[in-house]
């Protein structure tokens, strides 16, 4: 593990409401680190950000059925380098 960073994606996000607030179209930086940590370690995020966050094991990821499933593919070949 080193400082450098691992990923980057850019994702275009089209006009949308959030909390009845009208967001503009823009595009939305996805920048990604490799962490590891302690068993224990708790999680501390922006709530008003992020709705759902959870620690996991690195063999887990493929069980998840989400839209950046080719990113994160993409970015478990760079961590088994």
């Amino acid at each position: 593990m080193d400082n450098n960073i691992l990923d980057i994606s850019v994702l275009p996000v089209p006009t949308h409401k959030k909390r009845n607030n009208t967001i503009i179209g823009h595009d939305h930086f996805d920048i990604r680190y490799l962490l590891e940590t302690d068993d224990n370690a708790k999680l501390k995020h922006a709530k008003q950000e992020v709705s759902d966050i959870k620690w996991f094991e690195i063999n887990e990821v493929q069980k998840f059925d989400i839209d950046i499933m080719p990113i994160i593919k993409r970015v478990m070949k760079k961590v088994e380098k």
